[in-house]
């Protein structure tokens, strides 16, 4: 084992220098909410609006215009209330809010012809204050909607109080204000309270959201004394939880728990009155085997797409291996870079990266040997230079050191190189560490010294070194945590999470941070993860649950303590993963970005509000809520 400089160049660091403090933020620069301070208020504000239960209009419905909270788990901010009318129309006219704060309005009980119906409580976003739509249709599908976008800010016991953890225009609002953007651009168009027309492009469908919408029609336009209802609420109890009381909740449990109860919440949908046929269609034609709500996107030019990162405001990154290319999205999915991604000199089967606090990207390039640095817009910030055989991926710590695994060559050989950027650093030190053909390196710098960690995809350890900023590192490895080691992150309490994409003994492991590392737990399998589903890419989200890309089957989902919360075949999202490999990240609104790498599906998946919120761009390493 060798850990060398790779020999940048005093002017090669000059020119990064220069170059990081003159542009932009990187991928902190393109679309997706921009922070500013003190958004102003707007007065004299209208609204005027329609609450629908299925096709009948709903009378006498008790609305709230809400003003989303500040504060997280808090409650949100009354503007105005008022009353529908005998067609489902009422107006608000006249309220103030912050222009950029995110306003959404509930509809509770009424009648949708067949008496009042205490059950009912529908709700629709609206958007930010300054750029209200002309008319809003409230019902089950705007519902559904915002249970899904919104349910990591919604609080657990009364969605209805929707809260971001901070105000308008910083950057703990971003969250919130991206899941109303996705909400409004891919799931509904707010005027008409029907499917965005997203979900009728690339294998997307909008029969998961239509079933659902008509399982809460099935109680909103019940008969009395609404029994119907009592079996939705009953068959959309979460485990151990409280049975919901009303349509939102009911739409609220179902989002936050999607693999539960999903044959008996679809069956509701046989419980339509005989008079209402199913307002919402396309609907599935059978149960689903999750209610993971999931949209794909195919950007032109994507092939064999590997490591996503996201940045500041959302925007997703991600290194298109197949194409030699980055590739980047906006927080709605659409293509920020060219046709193809960015092509910069040098680039040549780029695999892992990471992103500096300047939104600019370290890429390391597998097939071509070298390392290079480019900004967030695809400008060579520092051209390509030799670093090993094959490396492998790539990571700052909080010294300013690239530390680049390579995952080329045998034991000892090619194991890992170490750039300083503020000249070169020889580090002399001892063989050992147990790395054989290192795959992925994180870097945990909650923590100084730091702690470096490696999978090595032979020898079956992972490695964890100590890392002062000095030319002395010291460590040690937890032994046999598998064969084939893979995806690696790590959880809040600096622990980390391994894969082993193996074919035949594929499993996760939870190792311990400690002096001597450990195997907590493992060899792990469920929840879709089996001896030959090649676990790949790993990621933590903020509530410390851990998701796996299994690459020959779904999506896991584990609790900390190793639980599985997917169901046996993993999450599909309708079919919509396929083959996920090592691209696997969470956003700042809790949406789960998955890479498929499948051969004729190479896309990216956006599941809907899956996972707990995280601040990126993920400087750290461990996982920190917004």
């Amino acid at each position: 084992m060798r850990i060398t400089t790779s020999g940048f160049s005093k002017a090669k660091l000059l020119l990064y220098g220069f170059i990081g403090a003159a542009a932009c933020s990187g991928i902190g620069c393109g679309s997706g909410p921009l922070s500013v301070d003190h958004p102003a208020a707007l007065t004299g504000m209208s609204l005027h609006a329609t609450v629908m239960g299925g096709r009948k209009p709903i009378s006498g419905s008790s609305l709230t215009l809400y003003e989303a909270g500040t504060t997280s788990g808090g409650n949100a901010s009354v503007l105005a209330t008022t009353t529908s009318d005998s067609k489902g129309n009422f107006s608000i006219d006249s309220f103030n809010c912050a222009s950029t704060s995110e306003l959404y309005i509930t509809a509770s009980g009424g009648d949708a012809g067949n008496g009042v119906n205490s059950n009912i409580e529908l709700l629709a976003s609206l958007g930010p204050c300054n750029a209200l739509p002309d008319n809003v249709n409230i019902n089950e599908l705007s519902t559904v909607a915002a249970a899904y976008a919104f349910n990591k800010f919604m609080h657990p016991a009364d969605p209805s109080q929707i809260s971001a953890s901070g105000s308008p225009g910083t950057d703990h609002y971003i969250g919130l204000a991206n899941a109303s953007l996705i909400l409004r651009t891919n799931l509904i168009k707010v005027a008409s309270g029907s499917p965005s027309a997203v979900l009728s492009t690339n294998q997307n469908s909008p029969a998961t959201l239509n079933t659902l919408a008509d399982v809460l029609v099935a109680c909103v336009n019940a008969v009395s004394p609404f029994s119907v209802c009592d079996t939705l609420f009953s068959a959309a109890t979460p485990t151990g939880g409280d049975t919901p009381a009303t349509t939102l909740q009911a739409a609220y449990d179902i989002a936050a728990h999607p693999a539960e109860n999903v044959p008996s919440i679809y069956g509701v949908l046989n419980l339509l009155p005989s008079d209402v046929s199913a307002p919402f269609t396309p609907t599935l034609d059978a149960a689903p085997t999750d209610w993971m709500l999931g949209v794909r996107f195919v950007p032109t030019g994507i092939n064999i797409p590997e490591y996503i990162r996201i940045d500041l405001n959302g925007n997703v990154v991600f290194s298109n291996y197949g194409g030699s290319s980055m590739m980047r999205l906006s927080p709605t999915g659409a293509a920020l870079s060219p046709s193809g991604g960015y092509k910069p000199a040098g680039i040549d089967g780029p695999k892992g990266f990471t992103v500096d606090s300047s939104g600019n990207i370290w890429i390391a390039n597998l097939d071509g040997g070298t390392v290079e640095q480019i900004s967030g817009t695809g400008t060579v910030l520092v051209p390509a230079v030799a670093a090993g055989i094959r490396p492998a991926s790539i990571v700052l710590d909080s010294f300013s050191h690239l530390w680049i695994a390579d995952a080329g060559g045998g034991s000892g050989t090619n194991d890992i190189t170490v750039d300083n950027l503020n000249g070169t650093l020889d580090f002399g030190l001892p063989n050992g560490f147990a790395m054989d053909e290192p795959f992925i390196v994180l870097a945990d710098t909650t923590v100084t010294p730091n702690i470096i960690w490696l999978t090595n995809s032979a020898g079956g350890a992972v490695s964890r070194l100590v890392d002062d900023g000095s030319t002395k590192v010291t460590g040690d490895r937890a032994s046999d945590v598998g064969n084939t080691l893979y995806g690696m992150a790590l959880n809040s309490n600096g622990e980390v999470w391994v894969a082993d994409n193996n074919p035949v003994s594929g499993s996760v492991s939870k190792i311990s941070n400690t002096a001597t590392p450990t195997i907590l737990l493992g060899p792990i399998t469920g929840g879709g993860i089996t001896s030959t589903s090649q676990p790949a890419g790993i990621t933590v989200d903020s509530g410390n649950n851990v998701w796996i890309n299994n690459l020959k089957g779904g999506l896991a989902e584990l609790d900390n303590n190793g639980n599985p919360i997917s169901p046996s075949g993993g999450f599909t999202a309708g079919g919509l993963i396929k083959s996920p490999d090592l691209g696997i990240f969470v956003d700042r609104s809790g949406n789960l970005w998955v890479a498929n790498t499948a051969n004729g599906s190479f896309s990216i998946v956006q599941l809907i509000g899956a996972a707990k919120p995280v601040i990126t761009p993920r400087l750290s390493g461990r996982p920190v809520a917004p």
